[in-house]
């Protein structure tokens, strides 16, 4: 299916007349950030990944590069976050989301997208409620 939106991706180009275009990845700890991250720089290893859903990210990373890995197609800044419910408990998820905050305002300011990233078919779990209250606090109520 990734690949697949891929091919449909290549034909549309990124407007890089400002500069690259700013992605941000959030979303609950194990759900695919860094995979992500990897597919829209096409290269697989660029974002550190962990299978079995634990804690791969702990800290924001920033990655500009081509879109796809390929320039011609325009530039992309992408953004991996930590997840929003670390497996290592709340008060490591509290203390990742401080500190990205402060990053996030330090170095991105602003994004072209803001990309929530669940599992397809994932039911409304009670870690995905919470992530998606983190959210909306800190985002503000029309998030």
């Amino acid at each position: 299916l990734l690949w697949r939106l891929a091919a449909r991706c290549r034909a549309v180009r990124l407007a890089s007349a400002v500069g690259p275009k700013t992605v941000v990845l959030i979303g609950a700890t194990g759900k695919g950030k860094s995979q992500l991250a990897n597919f829209l720089t096409g290269n697989s290893t660029l974002f550190h990944t962990s299978p079995g859903g634990e804690s791969a990210t702990k800290e924001l990373q920033i990655e500009v590069t081509g879109f796809f890995g390929d320039e011609a197609l325009g530039m992309i800044k992408v953004v991996d976050t930590p997840g929003l419910v670390d497996t290592e408990g709340e008060a490591v998820s509290a203390a990742q989301w401080g500190k990205t905050f402060d990053n996030l305002t330090a170095n991105v300011q602003a994004a072209h997208a803001l990309v929530l990233v669940l599992v397809e078919k994932e039911r409304w779990t009670n870690d995905v409620q919470r992530a998606a209250q983190q959210l909306r606090n800190a985002f503000g109520r029309s998030f």
